[in-house]
């Protein structure tokens, strides 16, 4: 969750996540957590064979959410999330501890050792624990205790998909990238594992809105080179791609910045965002929670009509991940009215 306030009136959180669109102003049933209660419990089942099925058909058929999220994507959130660590994509916690699922999986390994998805799911789980032993806490806040414990699960991690092709699924480089962020001089690492995901998965967007918030100066970029990167991507990779990939990154900045400065820092600018919005809704579908960071976006930028269409769209159907408590939504659309 990140805390924003806009003219000391309004905090609001903002992570990217992905629920089922109501154009009806109906709240309407959450996709994606109907996606995880389902493939959590087949990996509890011992499943292997469906599950791997499963990966295999995401993969060829680049099946999405609404509002353009991969199901390959989210089959590895779900099945590699444990109790007491988020997986990272919008509040998902699983109530399952690693040392339950963990067994579990190395079956799978053990039972279908050239397995794509069982791999990325341990390689995931480490990850994922080695956040647990670690914390969140600033650096001066971790024990030694904490610090050996999250750099050996990490090194754990990068051992289970050392043998993997890094062109048969695009999760690997995502596993890469959290390991790199960890590492030593991470920046020339972590430019390669771009480059490479971006030239083999262009359509694999969490790819954008990672580099974004890898180049914010509090992490790995030199003033001036997010707004750079974000303006590149209307060019390179440019069309259709390059502006879907530019309303995630708006996704993930949305949340960073406080709404007057949102778009004189990130380089971002309402006019692109906007128009990147609407090709993305006419290629995936707009979903809830897409409706609502767009009414932050078109509020940031000015712009009262495109934020009253959203309020149309989103009615009562509030998102928590978005807007943390009902309140502050509440207050906004009251805001929004008035204008």
């Amino acid at each position: 969750m990140r805390q924003r306030q806009y003219f000391g009136l309004l905090f609001i959180c903002f992570v990217t996540f992905f629920c089922a669109a109501s154009s009806s102003c109906r709240a309407e049933p959450d996709v994606i957590q109907e996606f995880y209660g389902k493939v959590e419990p087949m990996l509890m089942a011992k499943r292997f064979v469906e599950l791997d099925a499963m990966a295999d058909d995401f993969r060829k058929s680049d099946a999405r959410f609404p509002g353009g999220d991969q199901k390959l994507r989210h089959f590895y959130y779900g099945l590699g999330s444990i109790e007491g660590q988020t997986c990272g994509c919008g509040g998902y916690e699983s109530s399952i501890s690693f040392e339950q699922k963990g067994p579990l999986v190395r079956q799978w390994l053990a039972k279908k050792p050239q397995s794509i998805a069982a791999h990325i799911v341990m390689a995931r789980m480490l990850t994922n624990y080695a956040w647990r032993a670690r914390g969140h806490g600033y650096s001066n806040t971790v024990t030694e205790d904490q610090e050996r414990n999250y750099e050996d699960r990490l090194a754990q991690a990068a051992a289970i998909i050392k043998g993997l092709n890094l062109k048969d699924d695009p999760q690997i480089y995502g596993i890469y990238t959290t390991i790199a962020r960890a590492s030593s001089n991470p920046r020339p690492k972590l430019d390669s594992i771009y480059a490479e995901v971006t030239k083999q998965y262009p359509r694999w967007f969490i790819s954008y809105s990672n580099r974004a918030d890898i180049l914010q100066e509090k992490w790995f970029g030199q003033p001036g080179e997010l707004a750079i990167y974000t303006q590149s991507l209307l060019s390179i990779p440019g069309g259709e791609t390059g502006k879907i990939a530019y309303s995630y990154v708006a996704d993930r900045l949305v949340g960073q910045y406080r709404w007057q400065e949102l778009y004189t820092v990130t380089g971002l600018t309402w006019s692109s965002v906007k128009e990147a919005y609407a090709i993305r809704e006419k290629k995936y579908g707009m979903n809830n929670n897409n409706w609502n960071i767009l009414l932050s976006l078109a509020v940031a930028g000015g712009d009262m009509p495109a934020a009253k269409m959203a309020i149309q769209h989103i009615g009562d159907d509030w998102d928590s991940e978005v807007w943390k408590e009902k309140k502050y939504f509440d207050q906004t659309v009251a805001w929004v009215k008035s204008n």
